[in-house]
């Protein structure tokens, strides 16, 4: 996400010429976002897998509540990204994460969800 918001912003100086400092062109922007893209969704699948391995079944009494994280995560990897192709995410997502309003509203949500679980 951070490589694709150094490149979007930047591409009309690249004209063709690497990204100073890394080997990124403005070429490379559609499949940095593929891969991007994907994967955070895929992160999200295998958070809903783990809630499934005995660890999490130790730690939590009713594991099965914690399934609605993998929906906020999905939802904050989308926004992120939708915002990012937008010009709107300014380079750190880490960053845009804590100052971000509706982030805190999802780890807010996040946290309820595992105390209910718990």
């Amino acid at each position: 996400m951070k490589r694709y918001s150094e490149i979007s912003v930047r591409s009309g100086e690249l004209k063709g010429a690497p990204l100073p400092g890394r080997g990124y062109e403005q070429q490379d922007l559609a499949i940095i976002g593929n891969i991007g893209v994907s994967s955070g969704l895929l992160s999200a699948l295998f958070d809903g897998a783990h809630l499934r391995s005995p660890e999490v079944e130790i730690l939590y009494r009713r594991p099965a509540l914690l399934l609605p994280l993998c929906i906020i995560h999905v939802y904050w990897i989308s926004r992120a990204w939708v915002l990012t192709n937008r010009h709107l995410m300014h380079d750190d997502p880490i960053v845009f994460a804590l100052k971000d309003h509706v982030t805190h509203k999802l780890i807010l949500i996040g946290a309820i969800i595992a105390y209910f679980a718990t």
